[in-house]
């Protein structure tokens, strides 16, 4: 699950963006819950077993003219 937002104007999109989850606990939960096994996750989730902070991001948009 993400914290995330889309910005319009004119029903263009302007721009994207998302803080994504970090929490190592969480991801391993998350990802039990849909059914997912956990090996081939597993160097992404190495990652965040230590602790990671907080990561977010964000896009700009494109008319694409």
């Amino acid at each position: 699950m993400t914290a995330s937002f889309d910005l319009l104007w004119k029903g263009i999109e302007v721009t994207t963006g998302a803080q994504r989850e970090h929490r190592y606990d969480v991801l391993c939960k998350q990802a039990e819950e849909k059914g997912l096994s956990l090996e081939p996750l597993r160097s992404y989730l190495d990652c965040f077993r230590f602790g990671m902070p907080p990561t977010a991001a964000s896009a700009g948009g494109s008319t694409g003219s």
